[in-house]
């Protein structure tokens, strides 16, 4: 299994006006977060002025948030054809996920989460465009409460 295609983190991790483009996280061999995957118990994912495109993984095309309590706040990014079984731009498990002034568009989902998928928590977005994402199950964004 591979986790985090271009980055993977246990911490931390703020990443400001970066490009990640065509990485691959283990699609079909299990892993997650084609472009960036970051676990910890209550740690802070900071994505400013970025773009997620083309990548690809089994959970989180783009990023795989796996923060049992923490936050994941984009602002002012752009996520663009990346894909994945479920969370095709955003795949975030547990705690909250913010998203403000940003673009979630064309990702694909092979079943469920075309744009944001969580299983718990909270997603809140505000003056973003989270759409024209793809999956047979809540497309745009999708998860269990």
């Amino acid at each position: 299994m591979s986790y985090g295609g271009a980055i993977f983190s246990r911490g931390d991790v703020t990443l400001v006006n970066v490009n990640i483009v065509g990485n691959n996280a283990g699609n079909g061999e299990g892993g997650g977060g084609g472009g960036i995957y970051t676990v910890c118990g209550s740690g802070m994912l900071t994505v400013r002025d970025s773009m997620f495109k083309d990548n690809t993984a089994l959970h989180g095309g783009a990023i795989l948030s796996h923060h049992h309590a923490g936050i994941t706040d984009v602002r002012n990014s752009i996520f663009i054809d990346n894909s994945a079984i479920s969370g095709g731009g955003v795949y975030a498990p547990l705690g909250e996920v913010w998203i403000s002034n940003s673009e979630i568009s064309s990702n694909v989902a092979t079943v469920r989460g075309g744009g944001v998928f969580r299983v718990a928590g909270e997603v809140t977005s505000t003056e973003s465009a989270v759409l024209a994402n793809t999956a047979p199950t809540d497309p745009d964004e999708g998860g269990y409460n």
